[in-house]
């Protein structure tokens, strides 16, 4: 590995053991998670869980939610400020059903254990996550491998989540590392496409860098600021993180999946094999198509649960460890 990238490596070993403690202090924290039962589409319920404490409290799928714990529901800064449920509490809602206003009393349960076993599913894909990376940085020298390694890293410490504080500063001060994991994991993916299985002149350029770069930096900026330094800020600024982020991880999954298809197209069909693209192209589809076909029946009928589910997020495994693969193989 080139010498200047060779002194990140210890404390990339250690940012990835700290993510593991993260991701362990999430798991003891699972017993705490409270349920009802219900999911939403913007404002209106799209769902109800049989037996669950929502249903026996008489919400409907079609109710369009109003308030919550008198707090409305528009108010989502209000509504992070209040402290975390627990079993056994009530809440009191307020649903429009029919042009009238409800008030229903739904009773928090603990996490049934199906939603436990999900939580479980993304602890396993942060561990793979952060073990391909932390091999990459380990077992293949090259700048291309490095990026790869700092991507896997820093998406595996954005999904260990970690526990709950009750702080709201807390709160923010970690809501606010999270973004910036998962904003600069997505720089890092670009980094090592544009490295990978050769590099390209542009990303090293001055507008290739603020291409690259500029993006993520100004919404993470922002981001710091308006949760760290104006924590009263209006909700029409938190509105618009909520848009801006999404667009942005939009724009970088979009060029990775473009700069994937030029790789593969633009290399012969030996090299195709030697570098491990095709490998790389199939880890990306059989990672996303059990996800996409869950989104497409959920689109078209809400109410089908499809058999095992809750475990199509582990097909994402497939990504890190198919791009980790290709790499040795385009090194060996």
């Amino acid at each position: 590995m080139e010498p200047t990238l060779q002194k990140y490596r210890i404390p990339l070993f250690i940012a990835s053991a700290l993510f593991v403690v993260w991701a362990v202090l999430a798991l003891m924290d699972f017993k705490n998670y409270t349920y009802l039962g219900h999911e939403l589409d913007g404002l209106k319920v799209s769902q109800v869980d049989e037996g669950s404490p929502m249903e026996a409290a008489g919400l409907q799928v079609g109710d369009r939610l109003i308030s919550w714990d008198g707090i409305a529901v528009e108010n989502t800064k209000a509504l992070n400020q209040q402290k975390r449920s627990v079993p056994g509490q009530t809440a009191v809602v307020v649903v429009e059903r029919n042009g009238e206003q409800l008030e229903l009393t739904p009773v928090y349960a603990p996490l049934p254990g199906k939603f436990l076993k999900g939580n479980y599913a993304v602890l396993a894909m942060v561990m793979v996550f952060l073990l391909f990376g932390v091999l990459a940085l380990i077992s293949i020298g090259t700048r291309a491998a490095f990026f790869f390694g700092l991507f896997a890293i820093l998406l595996g410490g954005f999904l260990s989540r970690g526990p709950y504080f009750a702080s709201e500063i807390l709160r923010n001060i970690f809501n606010v590392l999270e973004i910036w994991l998962l904003l600069l994991s997505f720089v890092f993916l670009i980094k090592f496409l544009m490295n990978y299985p050769s590099s390209r002149n542009w990303a090293s350029s001055r507008t290739g860098k603020w291409v690259i770069w500029g993006p993520a930096v100004v919404l993470g900026v922002f981001v710091s600021y308006l949760f760290l330094f104006m924590p009263d800020s209006t909700e029409g600024l938190r509105s618009m993180v909520n848009l801006l982020l999404p667009a942005i991880l939009l724009f970088y999954f979009v060029w990775a999946i473009v700069l994937m298809m030029q790789n593969y197209l633009k290399a012969s069909a030996e090299d195709r094999k030697k570098k491990g693209l095709g490998l790389m192209l199939m880890g990306v589809v059989l990672g996303f198509l059990p996800i996409v076909i869950g989104i497409a029946v959920n689109v078209i009928d809400a109410t089908v649960v499809l058999p095992g589910d809750d475990f199509y997020i582990l097909f994402f495994t497939l990504i890190p460890l198919s791009f980790f693969l290709a790499l040795r193989r385009g090194t060996t």
